[in-house]
């Protein structure tokens, strides 16, 4: 994983200080509407008993592309986000996107931590297709941050990440029922099938390093 440009560290920074992270931005020409809309539900959040968990330091972000069209929506973990549920593994946070159909790409994660940011050493994008009228679950995202040791202030300084999509997990479709009630979830549609390229995005918890796993089994996250 690789040190990125000047302008990502400014764009964390903003993140971080702002009052609060809420997930909800789409670029206004993506946007659609009823019947003409393609509903993609994301959910974020932390293994929080895991040694690996992306709360223990950094601030976590994912991008989503359109293939057609400008513009992204930036998908955060870190502070200032509210949580939606807690449950055995974790705290998680729920996104809605009405967006038109098409092709995106989920892209581009990467970890701020310790004053640096830190990429994929290779470009990370994993397509997938949304239709009108439709609901997508892109996935429940776990995140974990790899240590690198700590800095002279004793901080955590971050050395990579994983984002894990478990497809062996069951939508939380309670939690996101009610935050969202008049999204239609009887024909919810999983991608998390699509979201597999080691070691930055995975969706089978077998392909976290074994340090990462929580040694208790209840809230282990093997399967």
């Amino acid at each position: 994983m690789k040190k990125y440009k000047l302008f990502v560290i400014i764009l964390a920074v903003c993140c971080i200080v702002s009052c609060a992270v809420k997930n909800t931005y789409v670029p206004p020409h993506w946007r659609a509407q009823g019947a003409a809309a393609a509903n993609i539900i994301m959910v974020v959040g932390f293994a929080t008993r895991s040694p690996c968990g992306g709360d223990k330091a950094g601030f976590h972000s994912i991008f989503l592309h359109s293939e057609r069209t400008h513009g992204s929506i930036q998908v955060d973990a870190g502070p200032g986000l509210k949580w939606d549920y807690v449950d055995h593994n974790g705290k998680y946070a729920i996104a809605h996107y009405a967006v038109r159909p098409g092709r995106y790409f989920l892209t581009n994660p990467f970890i701020f931590g310790s004053v640096q940011s830190i990429h994929a050493a290779k470009e990370v994008k994993l397509p997938f297709e949304v239709e009108a009228d439709k609901t997508y679950f892109l996935g429940a995202f776990s995140v974990y941050m790899l240590s690198g040791g700590n800095n002279i202030f004793g901080q955590i300084v971050p050395a990579g990440f994983i984002w894990l999509a478990n497809k062996q997990q069951a939508p939380n479709v309670s939690a996101i029922k009610s935050k969202f009630p008049d999204l239609d979830l009887s024909n919810l549609i999983r991608l998390e099938e699509h979201f597999n390229m080691y070691p930055y995005i995975i969706n089978d918890p077998r392909l976290l390093p074994p340090k990462c796993v929580p040694g208790d089994p209840i809230a282990s996250v093997s399967p």
